[in-house]
C-alpha cells in the first residue's frame, strides 16, 4: 500500500540520518583526541559532538523507533493486492502526491528560498539572533509536497543558508563555536521531527484520499450488483408467478419461504399465510390407492417413478379438496456450495388423466372394432416397421403378434411378391400417399392366398405424419372364378 512504501521510506532514511550524525560526533570525539589542546578545548569538541550531532541523531533514531511499531501493524493488517489495482482502473490523481521526485525536490527548494527571502525580509527587526526561524516554515512545507527526501533536503539547505546569520568568532574551534554548533544541533533536530510529522501527516491524508476514491468506486460497484441482483430477482418472481406450474421454495429448515400464485391456487395457502409454515403442512400428500399420508418429493427413493406412468400421489388442499398432481424437487444450492433449502415444482394432472383415460378407451374401441372386422388389418410406425395386427389377421396367418412385428410379416409373403410388394410400399411411404397392390400371403394351414392391400398414411391431429394403417382381403376366390369366367382371356 502506498502509506505503507512511504513509512517504510521515512523509517529507512531517520536511520540513515541518525548513523551518519552519530558517526560525525564519533568523528568529532576522535579528532579532539589527537588534535585538541587542553581540557577545555576537548570538552568543548565533546559537547559539539553531543549537541550538533548527537541530539539530531538521537532525535531521527527516536523518531524511526517510533515509526516502527506502525510499519509493523501496517504490515500485518496489509490487504494483497488487486490483479487491477482500482487506482489503474479508474485513472485516480491524489494531487502534489503523486508528482514526480524532481518537481517535489524542485518545489523543496523553491521553500527554503522562499523561507530565506522571508528571513532577509526580518532581519533589521531579527537581526542575528535566530537565524533559523523562518526555515521551519520552508521545511514544513517541503515535507507537506515532497515527503521527507525533499524535507531532509531543505533542513541541509536552510542550516547552509542560515548560517550567514550566525556570528562567527574565534576560538580553538573556529568557527565551530559552541553556541552556534549547539544551535545548528537543535535546529536540525527540531526540523527532521517537524519534517517526518509533516511527512507522516502528508502520507495519511494521501491513503485517506485513496481510500476514499477506492470506497466510493466499490460502492459504484455494489450499487451497480444490487441493482442487477434487485432485477434478476424481479424477473425470476414474474417468470414464477408466470409459469403453470406451482412452485415453492424452502430453507434448510423445511419452512416455507415463497408460494407461486399456482401454488397458492393448488394449496389454498396465501404466501403471507405460509411463509415459515412447515411444508408438509402446506403440501400435504396421499398415496391415492392406501389412502396412506405419501412422503414428501425430496424424501422419495430415486428410481420409484415408473418411466410414461403418472404417478398416483394427490394434493389436499387447505379446504380438503384433493387433486391428483405430478411433482419433483431439487436443492437449492447456493454460491459457496452449500445447500440453503429446496425447491418443489409440481402440476395439477386432472386433465392429463382425463386424456390418458379417454386415449385408452379410444384405443380400446378401436381394437374392438379391428378385431371385429372381417379384413386383414395392420399399422406401421415412422420406421415403417408394423407394430400392429388385427385378431384376424393372427388367426389367418396362424402367427401370434410378437411373430408378425417388426418385418416378421415379410415370411408369410410368397417370395415371387415379396421384392415387388416391398417396392410398391416403400415408394408410396416416402410420397406419403395411398397405395394398393396384391400379393400371395401364406395361410394357417400352408396355403397361399391372393389378398388385395390397401394402405394409407397417418397423420396425428398437429398434422405430423406418424405412419401407415392398412386393410388386406382374401381374393382367391374371385381370382378364381375368373380364370373359369368364359370371358376371361389372358
Amino acid at each position: 500500500m502506498a502509506y505503507h512504501s512511504d513509512v517504510q521510506r521515512i523509517t529507512r532514511s531517520l536511520n540513515w540520518i541518525g548513523a551518519g550524525a552519530l558517526g560525525f560526533g564519533i568523528l568529532v570525539v576522535v579528532w579532539a583526541l589527537w588534535w585538541t589542546r587542553g581540557v577545555d578545548d576537548f570538552r568543548t569538541a565533546v559537547i559539539v559532538a553531543a549537541l550538533g550531532f548527537g541530539l539530531p541523531s538521537l532525535v531521527a533514531l527516536t523518531l524511526a523507533w517510533l515509526l516502527d511499531p506502525l510499519l509493523e501493524s501496517e504490515s500485518a493488517a496489509a490487504i494483497p493486492a488487486p490483479a487491477t489495482p482500482v487506482e489503474k482502473r479508474t485513472g485516480l490523481r491524489f494531487g502534489f502526491y503523486d508528482w514526480p521526485a524532481a518537481f517535489r525536490y524542485l518545489a523543496a527548494l523553491v521553500a527554503v528560498g522562499l523561507s530565506a527571502v522571508l528571513r532577509m525580509w526580518l532581519h533589521p527587526v531579527l537581526g542575528d539572533s535566530v537565524p533559523f526561524i523562518t526555515f521551519f516554515l520552508g521545511v514544513a512545507l517541503a515535507a507537506w509536497i515532497g515527503g521527507f527526501g525533499p524535507s531532509a533536503l531543505a533542513v541541509a539547505i536552510s542550516i547552509g543558508i542560515s548560517w550567514q546569520w550566525t556570528p562567527q568568532g574565534s576560538g580553538d574551534l573556529s568557527p565551530y563555536q559552541l553556541g552556534n554548533v549547539v544551535s545548528i544541533g537543535v535546529f536540525a533536530a527540531t526540523a527532521l521531527a517537524i519534517g517526518v510529522i509533516t511527512s507522516a501527516m502528508r502520507a495519511t491524508a494521501a491513503e485517506a484520499e485513496r481510500l476514499s476514491a477506492v470506497t466510493q468506486v466499490r460502492n459504484a460497484e455494489l450499487q451497480s450488483i444490487e441493482t442487477e441482483l434487485r432485477h434478476e430477482r424481479d424477473r425470476i418472481k414474474v417468470t414464477l408467478e408466470a409459469i403453470d406450474e406451482a412452485v415453492i421454495t424452502t430453507d434448510t429448515d423445511g419452512l416455507v419461504t415463497f408460494l407461486n400464485p399456482s401454488a397458492e391456487r393448488l394449496t389454498g395457502w396465501r404466501l403471507h399465510d405460509a411463509r415459515g409454515v412447515p411444508l408438509p403442512k402446506v403440501m400435504e400428500l396421499i398415496d391415492e390407492r392406501t389412502g396412506k399420508r405419501a412422503p414428501l418429493p425430496m424424501d422419495r427413493k430415486t428410481g420409484d417413478a415408473k418411466p410414461g406412468v403418472i404417478p398416483s400421489v394427490l394434493l389436499i388442499d387447505r379446504k380438503g379438496k384433493r387433486y391428483p398432481i405430478e411433482d419433483s424437487a431439487a436443492p437449492i444450492i447456493s454460491a459457496g456450495g452449500e445447500p440453503v433449502g429446496h425447491i418443489v415444482v409440481f402440476r395439477d394432472v386432472t386433465r392429463t388423466r382425463r386424456a390418458q383415460s379417454a386415449l385408452l378407451e379410444s384405443e380400446a374401441r378401436f381394437r374392438a372394432t379391428a378385431d371385429s372386422a372381417p379384413v386383414l388389418i395392420w399399422m406401421s410406425d415412422l420406421t415403417r416397421s408394423c407394430d400392429y395386427f388385427n385378431r384376424q389377421w393372427l388367426e389367418f396367418t396362424g402367427r401370434t403378434m410378437e411373430q408378425e412385428l417388426g418385418d416378421g410379416w415379410t415370411e408369410g409373403v410368397h417370395h415371387d411378391d415379396l421384392q415387388r410388394c416391398s417396392i410398391t410400399y416403400g415408394e408410396a411411404f416416402e410420397a406419403r400417399q395411398p397405395f394398393r397392390t396384391e400379393y400371395r400371403l401364406r395361410r394357417f394351414d400352408g396355403e397361399y392366398r391372393w389378398v388385395i392391400e390397401h394402405g394409407v398414411p397417418r397423420f396425428a391431429p398437429d398434422g405430423a405424419f406418424v405412419g401407415y394403417i392398412g386393410a388386406c382381403m382374401d381374393i382367391t376366390d374371385q381370382k378364381r372364378a375368373l380364370a373359369l369366367s368364359p370371358l376371361h382371356t389372358d
